[in-house]
């Protein structure tokens, strides 16, 4: 059946008598006659669908092609992200592929795989928007074998284009769910874990990562500072 006429419905509210939900009106894609029109004879016009595509997309910026969003679900601001496939190259030989791309708010994470004494073997790299302060820092977290694993990758003012960082996600298996973080400034780290830090600057896996630690170094000083100085040697 249609819907039912908009004198019916009246009466049914009024009533209390449920029924379905009221179809979307559309007003953008038309001429102000046609919405009169429609108007004077109570007929509501369907949402056009570009104008429906383009109202879902205001949350947020389009992803790329090829990338997906991550579930929003996680607990105190992580973001669960899928687990990862087994990458195509761990069987054609081939050289580090990308297997998996999350669009964040404030980054897109890639996740490139190479082929190492017959496994896979996980790095992320991090390219972060203009609008994040630097230094920063993501937060990533997956499960291993013993617990669980927390690294810290970091961004620093990059001399050309955006801010990019990569690290080795040792431990991380295809099909094992994992986590990130939003970036945010060194300043906005509520606490440093040694052994945290000391495994994330191990895990760099580029001169600009740990040209991002060594002015996290600089910044935070103290034990810490000679740990990633430790690490960095």
């Amino acid at each position: 059946m249609g819907a039912r006429p908009k004198t019916h419905r009246y009466l049914a509210e009024l009533l209390g008598v449920p029924g379905p939900p009221p179809a979307k009106r559309g007003r953008e894609g038309y001429t102000f006659w046609e919405r009169y029109l429609a108007a004077f004879l109570a007929i509501d016009l369907p949402v056009k669908a570009s104008v429906a595509t383009s109202s879902a997309a205001l949350g947020g910026a389009p992803a790329r092609p090829g990338a997906t969003r991550p579930s929003s679900g996680g607990s105190a601001g992580w973001i669960q992200m899928p687990s990862l496939p087994v990458p195509a190259s761990l069987y054609a030989g081939t050289d580090s592929a990308v297997v998996q791309t999350m669009e964040l708010v404030d980054a897109t994470l890639r996740i490139r795989s190479r082929e190492q004494a017959g496994s896979a073997q996980f790095r992320i790299e991090v390219v972060a928007s203009h609008r994040v302060g630097l230094p920063a820092v993501v937060a990533v977290r997956f499960a291993v074998n013993r617990g669980q694993r927390l690294l810290l990758v970091p961004l620093a003012a990059p001399l050309l284009g955006q801010p990019t960082a990569q690290a080795n996600l040792v431990g991380l298996e295809s099909g094992v769910a994992w986590d990130a973080r939003e970036p945010v400034t060194v300043e906005d780290v509520p606490d440093w874990d040694e052994n945290v830090v000391s495994e994330s600057v191990r895990a760099a896996a580029s001169e600009a990562t740990r040209r991002a630690w060594r002015e996290i170094r600089d910044l935070i000083g103290g034990v810490l500072g000679q740990i990633i100085d430790r690490e960095l040697e």
